[in-house]
């Protein structure tokens, strides 16, 4: 017995999605999607922006262009802050040294009270550990930097066919065959649920600023501990915190690192306070996310633990979109 056309393509549709969400994952192909989704909207807002004032193609141009400038300004910016940060501002190698000298042997002395781990007492003797974990460990470095190529093609790839589908989108509409529409709607549902994905990161990256500020401002003092560059930090807080999870514990690493250079006891404050905002992080983007895509908090919450079992932090990254696109799509079957 054969289904009607209707029928038939709708579950192709839904196969071929979930096909396709596999595919993403297995292949880490997740942050060229997202990131083209990303664009994707910057370019519809803006667009809708500028159409007040301009003529529909014009404002669509005209979105591009600013789109565009933006990236390259923000990729100037942080290029240069970088290389600022690292040439100029950063404590000299000799000064390094001799800081972290002194951290290894504070270290030593506090660890080998509650364990026997042979640690480094010296910098060279780090340096030495450091070379031989390298050399045994190479062809995991080897992998991590053919990832970060994968990462950074993905991306690249993800802006061109945001770019491509936003000019194309303002054609001259066509018939759709009954798959083809029913793969649109799909795609429609699975941006919807990544929109509302994003205004809850938002909220996330704005809380984590928030805690940010006040351990460098409040806790920090406190225990007599200054870091600085805190208004850089501060500003790379809030622009890694648009990136779920991940943005967080870089920038997290980030501060540790530079605590590192100041004293153990900065470094372990810092630690500490990675583990509490990453642990907090679930609970406040299923919240945020569960207000505005109408999913109970314990689901998402549920569906990070199940994904990143799975996939890890891609898992995390990608559970609360997958599920409230599903929960979507579930809910227009009206099946939820």
């Amino acid at each position: 017995m054969s289904l009607p056309q209707n029928q038939a393509c709708t579950l192709a549709s839904f196969a071929m999605s979930a096909a396709t969400l596999m595919f993403i994952m297995h292949f880490h192909l997740l942050a060229g999607v997202f990131f083209s989704f990303f664009i994707y909207s910057l370019l519809s807002y803006s667009s809708k922006k500028l159409k007040k004032f301009l003529p529909e193609s014009l404002a669509n141009l005209l979105a591009v262009l600013i789109v565009l400038c933006l990236l390259g300004i923000g990729c100037f910016y942080l290029l240069t802050k970088g290389v600022n940060f690292f040439s100029s501002g950063f404590p000299s190698s000799s000064e390094l040294i001799n800081s972290f000298s002194e951290i290894l042997k504070s270290a030593g002395s506090t660890f080998h009270l509650f364990s026997d781990m042979d640690i480094p007492e010296s910098f060279d003797e780090f340096k030495y550990a450091a070379i031989k974990l390298i050399k045994y460990h190479i062809s995991t470095f080897a992998l991590v930097g053919k990832n970060a190529l994968h990462l950074a093609a993905t991306v690249v790839i993800g802006l061109i066919i945001a770019l491509m589908i936003f000019l194309q989108h303002d054609s001259p509409p066509y018939f759709q065959a009954p798959l083809t529409q029913q793969l649109s709607n799909r795609v429609s549902n699975f941006y919807l649920a990544f929109k509302n994905f994003f205004h809850a990161q938002i909220k996330i990256s704005l809380l984590n600023t928030f805690f940010t500020t006040i351990f460098l401002f409040l806790v920090l003092p406190v225990v007599d501990i200054a870091l600085p560059y805190k208004k850089t930090i501060i500003l790379a807080t809030f622009f890694l915190g648009l990136l779920p999870v991940v943005g967080n514990l870089i920038s997290n690493t980030i501060i540790t690192f530079i605590a590192l250079s100041i004293s153990l006891k900065a470094a372990l404050l810092s630690i500490l306070f990675l583990i509490i905002i990453h642990k907090l992080e679930y609970l406040f983007n299923a919240n945020f996310l569960g207000k505005s895509s109408k999913v109970n908090v314990w689901e998402i919450i549920l569906a990070m633990v199940v994904l990143e079992t799975v996939w890890g932090i891609a898992g995390v990254v990608a559970a609360p979109v997958f599920y409230s696109y599903i929960k979507t799509e579930l809910a227009q079957l009206k099946l939820v």
